[in-house]
């Protein structure tokens, strides 16, 4: 689908979408904000993930994408090694509300 995206072949990858989908069962949840709750680990946008589990997972990344300040509520600590790029950033809209969100 990727490919098709890049290559702006919007009906091929509308088609591959809509099979992961139907067959595999992905697909979007209702509030994007509702992707960062804790109890919405498991939903139908995870395609690939890493669960993190405080003082149990030795996985470098679990921490990784956590503010060094941590999580309210989930941990208290973070690496924050993988931020997106400045060039990235200004991608965004200054009035794009979700990009000002802190992580909850």
């Amino acid at each position: 689908m990727k490919v098709q995206v890049y290559r702006k072949e919007w009906a091929a990858a509308q088609a591959v979408s809509d099979q992961l989908a139907t067959i595999q069962g992905y697909g979007l949840v209702d509030n994007f904000a509702d992707l960062w709750k804790l109890n919405n680990e498991d939903n139908p946008e995870s395609i690939f993930s890493l669960k993190y589990i405080d003082g149990s997972n030795g996985h470098g990344l679990s921490t990784a994408f956590i503010p060094n300040a941590g999580a309210a509520g989930i941990v208290n600590r973070g690496d924050e090694v993988a931020l997106p790029s400045w060039s990235l950033i200004k991608l965004y809209d200054d009035a794009d509300k979700e990009k000002r969100q802190p992580c909850r």
